[in-house]
């Protein structure tokens, strides 16, 4: 749970005259003042089945309240939002000294939502999977991450609304030296 939140925003407006070659000729100040925005409150729940060194299944619900999102900036027509996700990883056999590729971790998920945004009082959906792996790096726990996500937005045509397609790469790295948190008995 992640309780609305307000914050205070130091706003100004310019207005700035320029000659053709975009020297300033002057520049007035129209406004200066401090506005508030409201962020709205979130509800997450998620599940998950371990077996540990082998699979792992989750599942996980998002729910915001965006109607509830105030700016005294500039109005904003926002919808709840909610997501639903359900993904997994599978290492098979992380103890394995004959296959490298049985001690890789494969991961795959799926989701799909509503977002905040709505265009011609319609709510934008949000589809995707999600796919990769954790490759691991010498003997010990450390591992290289690679994720890949492909997705849609926007999907309903009936409503005249631009579908948006994004594919995303994700590079992490987890570094686990145990020797590094070793304590040295002799100096």
């Amino acid at each position: 749970y992640e309780r609305q939140v307000n914050i205070n925003v130091d706003y100004s407006r310019e207005f700035e005259r320029q000659t053709r070659t975009e020297t300033p000729i002057s520049i007035d100040s129209i406004d200066n003042s401090t506005e508030r925005i409201r962020l709205p409150q979130s509800i997450n729940f998620g599940l998950s089945l371990e077996r540990p060194y082998k699979y792992t299944i989750g599942a996980d619900f998002t729910f915001e309240q965006w109607e509830k999102y105030t700016n005294s900036i500039e109005v904003s027509n926002l919808a709840n939002s909610w997501q639903f996700a359900l993904g997994g990883e599978w290492t098979p056999d992380v103890t394995s000294v004959s296959s490298y590729l049985k001690r890789v971790t494969y991961r795959m998920g799926f989701r799909y939502g509503q977002t905040p945004w709505t265009v011609n009082d319609v709510q934008i959906s949000d589809i995707g999977i999600n796919f990769g792996f954790s490759l691991p790096v010498s003997r010990g726990l450390s591992s290289l991450n690679l994720g890949f996500t492909y997705g849609e937005r926007g999907r309903n045509e009936a409503a005249n609304i631009i579908k948006e397609r994004y594919f995303r790469v994700a590079l992490g790295a987890n570094i686990n030296d145990p020797q590094w948190f070793r304590r040295r008995r002799f100096n």
